[in-house]
């Protein structure tokens, strides 16, 4: 055909890269609502839509993306952390408020639940040095509430790291058809990143 040889895409390629775009936008801008840097809480009906999106490889990318941006210390450098030895008081600064950290950090605790497998999968793969990080987040101290939203961090983040270690994800195995367990958390390192908490101020123990 004469588009063939203009080299012209087909219409229904157009389509397809248009609607991704336009989701990719619109996810971005979703993100942008639900991770606004004030006190007030992520609305609930933001939650099933966000998920909604870990169901397309180009939006689900965006929300791990962003997500994890959000959570990522400053200068953060994954090849030099051992989660399995090292103790869960960070010294590390972030670039997110405390605001943001709890919230995005909520979402991520919804998503180990409700996202798709591929989001469970990837998260359980990039999101493990970033979440033994931040279970020992040490965040500015409030003259209004104090510890609160740090200690709420630190608290989600936990829960989280928890659920992703009871709840490993399931895959199909390329070799064959059985189910294997993808990249989650250890029991040493669930139990390691728990137990270094005990020590934080606020976490658990009097100030």
């Amino acid at each position: 055909m004469w588009l063939d040889a203009l080299n012209v895409p087909p219409m229904n390629h157009i389509a397809e890269t248009t609607k991704s775009t336009i989701g990719i936008i619109q996810a971005h801008a979703l993100l942008a609502k639900a991770l606004s840097n004030d006190s007030k809480p992520t609305p609930g009906y933001l939650f099933p839509e966000i998920a909604q999106l870990t169901n397309t490889p180009a939006t689900c990318f965006v929300v791990l993306t962003q997500l994890l941006k959000s959570i990522s210390p400053a200068n953060y450098n994954p090849d030099l952390r051992n989660t399995s030895s090292t103790s869960a008081s960070s010294s590390h600064s972030y670039s997110s408020s405390a605001h943001v950290l709890l919230k995005a950090v909520k979402i991520l605790r919804q998503l180990a639940q409700s996202g798709s497998i591929e989001f469970r999968q990837s998260l359980a793969r990039q999101g493990k040095g970033l979440l033994a990080e931040l279970v020992g987040y040490r965040g500015s101290w409030d003259e209004v509430h104090g510890d609160r939203f740090n200690n709420d961090v630190r608290s989600v983040t936990e829960d989280l790291i928890e659920y992703m270690h009871a709840n490993p994800v399931q895959v199909p195995d390329d070799d064959n058809d059985d189910l294997k367990v993808s990249d989650s958390w250890t029991t040493r390192e669930a139990a390691v990143l728990k137990n270094s908490t005990q020590d934080l101020q606020g976490f658990g123990n009097p100030v």
